[in-house]
């Protein structure tokens, strides 16, 4: 019997030898993260996010120390009444507590970890970080005070204690950088792809201008000015209006009747559109029929 017991203590040592020289690496990982369980409504320490994730200091402070030291973590964020049950079942590897709430003898406190928060304004409690494993508790001690002579733990405070004095962090400016330059770049080719189509716009309606003013001088007594210069004060005077891709076109003759009209003109019928009259005159001076411009809606040439 004597036997027996000594080999179930020697078997129980190497038990606790194996798990304390065991990494955290090993035990905690991608499908099995360090839990961290945080308030909902502790600002600016923890609590819940505009998109609904947790933030505030006890957040940075945490994912800053075990990123380092190389263990994922997820945070949990629950009310004030469930926070500690739920640790106290398991639920959570860590919590940010005051330590008069927990045993001494079942959990372990951090020694470097202390922050002390104001409740009301005659009454200060010091909040430790609480856990219930020693190799994690001490280990993530070390990486904290690493952290905090590098200047890491004061800049995570000036940002949610003092956000006057906080500046942009030198590892974030790649990333905003980066953010910013694919914003800009997205911009600038939507303004290109709408320049092009604009542009690819602009010379239909111009060449679809310049066929209608040629087929003036093959309908009937139309007058075509053989002037160039005519031709082109015409063109530039509604080349604004040709642009607009609601315009239809129709020629009449000195006496007002309709003798030619575009396609889209001939789909709606003259009786939906608002005429506007240019004449155009002969080589005597006389007008010689009149060049209508027809401005209609919902209605697109291409």
């Amino acid at each position: 019997m004597k036997y027996r017991y000594i080999t179930a203590t020697i078997l129980l040592l190497a038990t606790v030898l194996q798990v304390s020289g065991q990494a955290l690496t090993d035990r905690y990982n991608k499908s099995n993260p360090v839990v961290i369980v945080c308030s909902r409504t502790d600002k600016p320490y923890e609590f819940k996010g505009t998109y609904g994730s947790p933030e505030g200091s006890h957040i940075d402070i945490a994912r800053a120390v075990l990123t380092e030291m190389g263990v994922p973590c997820t945070f949990t964020s629950m009310t004030d009444d469930d926070l500690k049950p739920a640790f106290e079942k398991g639920e959570a590897d860590l919590i940010f507590a005051d330590i008069r709430d927990y045993d001494k003898s079942k959990y372990y406190f951090s020694e470097e970890v202390v922050n002390y928060k104001r409740i009301r304004p005659d009454s200060i409690v010091e909040v430790y970080l609480v856990g219930k494993d020693r190799q994690l508790m001490e280990q993530f001690d070390d990486q904290f005070m690493r952290l905090k002579l590098r200047g890491d733990i004061h800049s995570i405070y000036n940002i949610w204690m003092h956000p006057e004095r906080h500046e942009l962090h030198p590892s974030q400016v790649p990333l905003w950088t980066g953010i910013i330059s694919l914003i800009l770049a997205a911009i600038l080719g939507v303004v290109c792809y709408l320049v092009k189509i604009r542009t690819i716009r602009a010379d239909h309606h111009s060449a679809t201008l310049n066929v209608i003013i040629s087929k003036a001088g093959q309908i009937g007594e139309y007058y075509q000015p053989d002037d160039n210069k005519l031709k082109e004060e015409i063109i530039c005077k509604y080349k604004t209006m040709f642009n607009n891709p609601f315009v239809a076109i129709a020629f009449y003759d000195k006496n007002g009747n309709l003798t030619e009209q575009n396609e889209v003109l001939q789909s709606i019928g003259t009786n939906k559109v608002s005429n506007r009259i240019q004449p155009l005159y002969n080589v005597d001076g006389e007008i010689a029929n009149y060049f209508v411009s027809q401005c209609i809606k919902d209605i697109d040439l291409t």
